[in-house]
């Protein structure tokens, strides 16, 4: 009887063994495209999309924008519609010649319905539990970034 209870328990480690980790995943993808760059970082578990960080590069020349007023007034628009989304956070800098957008969103609390109220989810989307990590890399690619 011990015997058994002892190869039972050396069963259960080895299936416990063989079980499928969680496997992190991330994705650098850049665009440089009209003289505005982008570079988004997106990390996963397994096939779904845990957080992402966008970095922003838009020259204020781009826009017309010369006086520091037009520049302060165009970051204050560009940040304004997601200042009070729940699981995103915005920051911003600005140089002479360029804003700088930093965009991070954490999708286990970030709400589906206001990522498509902001444009960045498709309603056709809506009805997914996950962000694929394997799709977004996927699309991003295929809307000319470059992913590693």
């Amino acid at each position: 009887m011990k015997r058994l209870v002892c190869l039972l328990m050396i069963a259960l480690l080895i299936v416990a063994g063989c079980a499928k980790k969680d496997e992190e995943k991330k994705a650098v993808c850049r665009i440089t495209e009209a003289g505005i760059s982008d570079e988004m970082t997106i990390e996963a578990l397994n096939d779904t999309v845990m957080r992402s960080k966008s970095v922003m590069k838009l020259p204020f020349s781009l826009y017309g924008l010369t006086t520091d007023d037009e520049k302060a007034q165009f970051a204050e628009q560009m940040m304004a519609e997601f200042t009070e989304v729940a699981g995103i956070k915005i920051t911003s800098e600005s140089t002479a010649d360029e804003f700088i957008l930093t965009l991070e969103i954490d999708y286990s609390t970030v709400a589906f319905e206001s990522l498509l109220q902001l444009g960045m989810m498709n309603e056709s989307d809506m009805d997914v539990e996950i962000i694929s990590f394997e799709k977004t890399v996927e699309e991003l690619n295929a809307s000319g970034y470059t992913c590693e």
